[in-house]
């Protein structure tokens, strides 16, 4: 019998594509679920009338309510949390864990990490394959470099880079999502591996060219905790990180800068009103072109000679760039590919040669190039 999968905040923003591509691509029923019962209606409606099988139901479920979520994990095999729930992290994962029902979260949150990590041995214990990290950052840099690995026999240096030209002013953007943005200035890490250590610097600053129509920008670090394991995976890596793209000079330079003194000061009082600064910067200085891309440099050596490879993807939309590497990684758990118990980053359980095949699959423009010998 197929696999009946529920996707908390199913009406979203990336939970209504997860559910989209999922129904494209396997025979997984699927329930759409939150707090809005209206909203959970009006979509299963919507895709119901799409794709045929009445294979979408619906249920209202308040994440952050224990007897609520217990009684809607009773009935499915997977929970999809796409809600900006992270605070409410322990009491969502040991519900999942009681009922013995598998997971994956798109959040990305310093705080739900270490809460996780914190369960670590009580997830171990369980029946559960406990999925967290999923989209595009976090959730692919990590499999893009393993991808890179096996394009080289001796892996020296790998970085990813990202830029995000989202159209804001189209975006509807819930408070609870506006207070996880915020409470990521107070936890914000600048790590990169070098020399056989990870160091923190916002120095680190390095220029990607992201090609067109976006091209050179100067990227800072930002620290991703799937990669921590990645220079023990390669152990002749020398040099590894994640970069990110600024938005526009306003946002980066004053709005962030704002928003990092008054989540140091004032966290709890003044994280509602830093993320609503942040939207109405991003609304405000958001012009196209709007693409959304990851690119991943790596250097090494290939049948003896030195070797740098590059790999690049993009989606005009961001949040289609978060949902396919979601429903990629699903792909592979439907199918038994993956799906152990245990906690698990998205970006180290994939298989990550079948991971960029089913993006490519799922509308993610994948573009490889090799240039033999070293760059200039």
């Amino acid at each position: 019998m197929p696999q009946k999968i529920l996707i908390l905040g199913g009406y979203g923003n990336t939970g209504r594509l997860i559910a989209d591509l999922l129904l494209q691509h396997s025979d997984a029923r699927i329930v759409i679920a939150g707090r809005s019962a209206e909203r959970a209606v009006r979509e299963t409606k919507k895709l119901n009338a799409e794709y045929s099988g009445n294979r979408v139901t619906v249920q209202s479920v308040d994440a952050t309510d224990s007897s609520e979520l217990r009684m809607a994990c009773a009935n499915v095999d997977f929970l999809v949390n796409a809600t900006s729930t992270s605070d409410h992290t322990r009491e969502i994962i040991q519900t999942v864990l009681a009922a013995n029902v598998d997971y994956l979260d798109t959040q990305y949150s310093s705080r739900k990490v270490a809460v996780l990590e914190s369960l670590r041995p009580q997830i171990k214990d369980s029946q559960s394959c406990i999925i967290t990290d999923g989209g595009f950052h976090p959730g692919v840099p990590a499999a893009l470099i393993r991808y890179a690995g096996r394009k080289f026999g001796v892996l020296t240096s790998a970085s990813v880079g990202s830029c995000i030209r989202q159209n804001w002013k189209e975006i509807a953007v819930s408070d609870s999502t506006l207070a996880e943005m915020a409470e990521e200035f107070r936890d914000y890490r600048y790590d990169v591996y070098k020399g056989g250590k990870w160091e923190s610097s916002w120095k680190n600053i390095r220029v990607f060219d992201f090609g067109d129509p976006i091209q050179s920008q100067s990227c800072a670090p930002m620290f991703l905790q799937e990669l921590q394991t990645l220079p023990i995976e390669f152990t002749s890596l020398e040099e590894a990180g994640f970069y990110v793209a600024g938005f526009h000079w306003f946002v980066d330079y004053i709005v962030m800068m704002i928003g990092w003194l008054a989540m140091r000061i004032w966290p709890e009082q003044l994280k509602k009103s830093v993320g609503e600064l942040l939207l109405w910067s991003l609304k405000r200085t958001s012009k196209p072109p709007f693409l959304t891309v990851l690119q991943l440099e790596a250097e090494g050596i290939w049948n003896g000679n030195p070797s740098h490879f590059r790999l690049r993807l993009s989606h005009h939309d961001g949040y289609y760039l978060t949902a396919a590497p979601v429903v990629a990684c699903l792909l592979q758990y439907l199918e038994g590919e993956i799906g152990s118990p245990g906690l698990w980053y998205q970006g180290n359980i994939v298989e990550p040669n079948r991971f960029l095949q089913d993006l490519e699959r799922l509308g993610v423009t994948i573009e490889e190039t090799r240039i033999q010998g070293e760059l200039e």
